[in-house]
C-alpha cells in the first residue's frame, strides 16, 4: 500500500476545547485503516485515546470564522503520530497461512498455487496444478481461493497495468477452465467477480458473468445496479451486511454516488453507517486523501524510455521477477 501525502485533518464528535483529531496515511506503517490520533497543540501531546472533556483546554477568544479560530501562525503544523498500535488481530499477518493445511504438513503444490495467482505467475500456476494442488482452496484467514487472489489489485507499473489485467484475466480463465468455483465467498462475503469489478477487471467481469457468475450485494451497489440489489434481497441476503472496510450495501453506494442505490436501501430501513470518514477515497488507507485535496506532485516522474537500464532494475528491486515478466509480455 503506497504512503499517502502524510496526516489528514478529520471531524470528530465532542472533540474538546483546544484538541485536533487526524488520521494517518501511511499504508506502510499502519494496518488498513487510516488511524486517528488526537493532538493539542497548548500541550505540545499527542495520543491515540479520544481526549475526555477534562482533557478541554480554555476556549479561544476572539473573532471566529463560522465558528471556528481563524488561521495564526503555526496552525500549519501538523505533529508526528504516536508510534503505531501494534495488530495482533484475527487478520494480523502472523496469523497467514497460504492454505487451510496445518503448518506441519503443508502441502507445497497448494501454497505455490495461491503464491502464484497473487505474483501473476502462469507457468508457476500450472505447475502447482499439474502436482496436485485444489483449484478451490481458501487461503487463511481471509478465505480467498484462487479466483479471488487472481482478481487481487494490480502491482506493476502503470505503463504495464493493460498487460498485467490481460495476464489476471487469463489467469482467470484458466482456473476456471481447471474448475474453479466461480461463486465462493471470502470472509467479506465477497466472490471473485467482485473483487473483479472493485479492481478495475471488465473483461474477467464479463467473462464470469458468462459462466453464470453474478455481482453479489456489494459490488451491485458499488456499481450502482438496483435491479440487482432488489434481487439479492428479495432472495434474503442481509440488507445490513458488512463487507470489505466494514461497509454495508448502502456504504458502497454512498461513497461511489448511486443515490437510487441509496434511497432505495434507507427506505427498506438498512442501516447508513459509513464505518469510515466519508471525505476518504472509496479505499481507505495509505493513498487516502481528502476528496478535492491537491495530490502532491512527485518531484520526478520515472518513465522508462527516459533510461531503461536503470528503471527496469529499479523495478526488479521492487518487484521481483519483474524483468522475467515484462520480458514474457513484451515491451
Amino acid at each position: 500500500m503506497a504512503a499517502g501525502p502524510g496526516p489528514v485533518p478529520v471531524e470528530v464528535d465532542d472533540l474538546p476545547e483546544g484538541w485536533k483529531a487526524f488520521a494517518t496515511n501511511d499504508g506502510s506503517t499502519y494496518f488498513c485503516f487510516p488511524q486517528v490520533y488526537y493532538s493539542c497543540r497548548a500541550l505540545s501531546k499527542v495520543q491515540w485515546q479520544k481526549p475526555g472533556p477534562e482533557d478541554a483546554q480554555d476556549p479561544f477568544v476572539g473573532e471566529t470564522i463560522n465558528g471556528k479560530r481563524p488561521f495564526m501562525k503555526g496552525d500549519e503544523f501538523i505533529p508526528d503520530p504516536p508510534p503505531p498500535k501494534p495488530y495482533d488481530g484475527p487478520l494480523a499477518d502472523q496469523n497467514y497461512k497460504a492454505s487451510t493445511e496445518d503448518p506441519e504438513d503443508v502441502f507445497q503444490p497448494d501454497e505455490d498455487m495461491l503464491e502464484a495467482c497473487v505474483e501473476c505467475d502462469m507457468e508457476k500456476l500450472k505447475a502447482a496444478l499439474e502436482d496436485g494442488a485444489d483449484v478451490s482452496l481458501p487461503n487463511q484467514p481471509w478465505q480467498n481461493t484462487p479466483l479471488h487472489l487472481a482478481n487481487c489489485p494490480y502491482f506493476w507499473d502503470t505503463d504495464l497495468m493493460a498487460k498485467e489485467k490481460a495476464l489476471r484475466f487469463e489467469i482467470s480463465q484458466y482456473l476456471v477452465r481447471q474448475g474453479a468455483d466461480i461463486d465462493a465467498e471470502n470472509i467479506f462475503h465477497c466472490k471473485p467477480i467482485d473483487l473483479a469489478i472493485f479492481h478495475g477487471y471488465e473483461g474477467t467481469v464479463r467473462f464470469l458473468q458468462e459462466e453464470g457468475s453474478k455481482p453479489g450485494i456489494f459490488s451491485a451497489a458499488y456499481l450502482g445496479d438496483l435491479d440487482r440489489v432488489k434481487e439479492l434481497l428479495e432472495e434474503g441476503v442481509d440488507i445490513d451486511l458488512k463487507g470489505r472496510y466494514r461497509r454495508t450495501a448502502f456504504a458502497e453506494a454512498h461513497l461511489r454516488g448511486h443515490f437510487a442505490v441509496e434511497a432505495f436501501l434507507t427506505q427498506q430501513g438498512c442501516s447508513r453507517e459509513i464505518p469510515h470518514p466519508e471525505h476518504l477515497k472509496f479505499n481507505p488507507g495509505g493513498a487516502a486523501i481528502p476528496r478535492g485535496g491537491a495530490v502532491p506532485k512527485r518531484e520526478k516522474q520515472y518513465i522508462r524510455e527516459e533510461d531503461a537500464e536503470w528503471y527496469d532494475d529499479m523495478m526488479e528491486k521492487r518487484y521481483p521477477g519483474y524483468m522475467e515478466k515484462f520480458m514474457k509480455v513484451g515491451k
